[in-house]
């Protein structure tokens, strides 16, 4: 490459990098009134006692299909073996 083409190579790339930046804007001081602040007790609202409910099956760390959610495959190989079809279901059928 010959000296002149390095310089307007150089001088492109500049000219672009000087094109990006941006002036940051000015800050505006528009006048903020004071607010006054008033402090209000706070109340605490009676809460009401637990009470046994029925989990669903999806949030019970023992149901089946909790405790079941895991299929393996074999490497590079998407069918499922027999011993999973049966889990597949349930998660299907729920």
């Amino acid at each position: 490459m010959s000296h002149n083409n390095k310089f307007i190579l150089i001088a492109a790339a500049s000219l672009m990098l000087a094109a990006c930046s941006s002036v940051p804007p000015a800050p505006s001081a528009a006048p903020v009134a004071p607010i006054s602040v008033v402090s209000v007790p706070a109340r605490a609202a009676p809460v009401a006692p637990m009470t046994a409910s029925v989990l669903l099956p999806h949030l019970d760390p023992n149901s089946k299909i909790s405790t079941e959610r895991s299929v393996y495959f074999d490497f590079d190989n998407y069918m499922i073996k027999p011993e999973f079809a049966a889990t597949i279901q349930m998660h299907a059928s729920y």
